[in-house]
């Protein structure tokens, strides 16, 4: 199964400003693409809070393709 055909990846925020954060962490990650580099973040917490979500986002919106 592709991604294509999952609901999370389908409806999955794909840039930071459509991700919901607390607004001093929007800002860090705004301020990264905004840089256009990411540093090396360790991004802790349960399952379910956006960790990935926020990575492919930051990921997408700086055009990195790793």
């Amino acid at each position: 199964m592709t991604s294509e055909f999952l609901f999370v990846e389908k409806y999955r925020p794909q840039v930071i400003e459509d991700c919901i954060l607390p607004d001093d962490t929007k800002k860090t990650f705004k301020e990264f693409v905004e840089k256009g580099e990411i540093p090396n973040l360790l991004l802790a917490g349960p399952p379910g809070i956006g960790k990935t979500t926020i990575a492919k986002a930051d990921r997408k919106s700086t055009r990195l393709n790793s």
